[in-house]
């Protein structure tokens, strides 16, 4: 039997925040959205493919906060005093979640697909609809409005990763307006070819 010695594990570690990094550094600052959603890359594109299988285990998630098929499967759940929890949530192509503010937070790795995200701003504007794919890594802080999901013609699953407090649960709002959805999703869907 190989033996490896104690610092392999930290070497390993090592490697791969060398390899993760770059990407995330090279992405550039943006001052005006420091209080918005931030999407970086988390892996070299065509790395971070990865395909659910669907088992009995993924739920609809029902039309009350979103607009399209969704599904969900939970991941994870800690126990208290922790407070996150995870889940998967898969969205056919055009299906979203309404608007909506996680008290606090919200981080998404995107692990399948193309989908499309959006937040609004500091100063009430509304930001850009961005393009999200497998590989990114998409964080909300506390308070920001907010919408994810699927673009227009591919489907997008995330695994979502919050925190829990039943004194601020999440706030949810008014669904995405179809017009702006559509014409957004064209503009950030043009814009990365």
């Amino acid at each position: 039997m190989m033996k490896f010695p104690a610092m392999t594990a930290g070497l390993a570690l090592t490697a791969l925040l060398a390899t993760t990094a770059p990407a995330l550094a090279a992405a550039p600052e943006r001052d005006e959205l420091s209080h918005a959603q931030i999407v970086r890359s988390a892996f070299p594109e065509g790395e971070a493919r990865q395909s659910l299988r669907p088992d009995a285990s993924w739920k609809s998630a029902g039309s009350r906060h979103f607009t399209g098929e969704v599904t969900t499967k939970s991941a994870f759940r800690q126990t208290a005093p922790a407070r996150s929890y995870g889940a998967y949530v898969r969205f056919s192509p055009g299906a979203r979640t309404f608007w909506h503010v996680h008290p606090l937070g919200q981080t998404l790795l995107v692990v399948d697909g193309v989908g499309l995200t959006q937040a609004v701003l500091p100063d009430g504007r509304l930001g850009p609809i961005e393009r999200i794919r497998a590989g990114d890594v998409v964080t909300c802080p506390p308070g920001v409005m907010h919408w994810h999901g699927a673009s227009p013609d591919a489907p997008m699953t995330h695994l979502a990763i919050s925190e829990s407090d039943p004194k601020t649960p999440v706030v949810w709002k008014d669904p995405v307006d179809e017009r702006l959805y559509l014409e957004g999703a064209k503009k950030a869907l043009q814009n990365e070819k």
